[in-house]
Formats: C-alpha cells, sequence, structure tokens
C-alpha cells in the first residue's frame, strides 16, 4: 500500500462532496429563481426601514443611556433594560507600579478610574 492511496481516496470522497454541493446550489437557484426579485424587494424594503429608523433609534439610545448615567441606576421597560455599569478601576503603567511600590506606598497615583457605562438588553 502505498503512502499517497489515503490522500487520493480522501480527495475521491472530498470531489464528491463538491459535486454534491454544486448540484445543491444549481438546484436551490434553480427553486428560488421565480421568487429572488421579491426576496430583493423585501431585503431592501427591511433595509430602507432599518435606515429610516436608525437616527430615531439612535436619539433613543443616546437619551435612555443619559438618564441613565444621571441616576446611577439601571432601569427596566416592558421590553429592554438599560443597565449601568459601575466603573472600575484601571493600572495606568503596570510595570512602573511595581517598580515604584518598592519605594513608595502611594501607589494609588498609578490608578485610574473608567467611566460608568451602559448596556441595553432584551429582556427574555
Amino acid at each position: 500500500m502505498s503512502d499517497i492511496s489515503p490522500i487520493e481516496a480522501y480527495e475521491e470522497v472530498m470531489a464528491a462532496e463538491a459535486l454534491l454541493r454544486a448540484n445543491y446550489l444549481t438546484k436551490m437557484q434553480t427553486i428560488l429563481a421565480p421568487v429572488k426579485e421579491q426576496i430583493d424587494a423585501a431585503e431592501q424594503e427591511l433595509a430602507d426601514g432599518l435606515e429610516e429608523l436608525a437616527p430615531a433609534k439612535k436619539t433613543a439610545e443616546d437619551a435612555i443611556r443619559k438618564a441613565v448615567l444621571s441616576v446611577g441606576e439601571s432601569v427596566k421597560g416592558e421590553v429592554y433594560r438599560c443597565e449601568y455599569v459601575k466603573s472600575t478601576l484601571k493600572l495606568k503603567d503596570p510595570v512602573g507600579l511595581l517598580v515604584f511600590a518598592k519605594e513608595h506606598p502611594e501607589v494609588l497615583k498609578y490608578f485610574g478610574e473608567s467611566l460608568p457605562t451602559t448596556r441595553i438588553v432584551a429582556i427574555r
């Protein structure tokens, strides 16, 4: 048995699989051809509608985020919840902090605080 035989067998199987997939795609294109124009029109209608709604969506999201950040707590509606995410401390220079900490206890000046954020999630 030669070393190439398993490779050749695999290549034959993969060629047969590729042929099956090509036949499938051809059949699907044939089946979908009569409704392709309708599908394209529906997709364009969706895209146009989403584009039209985008400014109102952004305005509403900005308003709820601003409100949540101003009160400092999450707000829950019927379908969506805007979560208040507390700020966290992060190291600006961890290597510098380690070097500095050997000689000085006042390492807090190497810490920075991120701003609180929000996230809007669908309620399940």
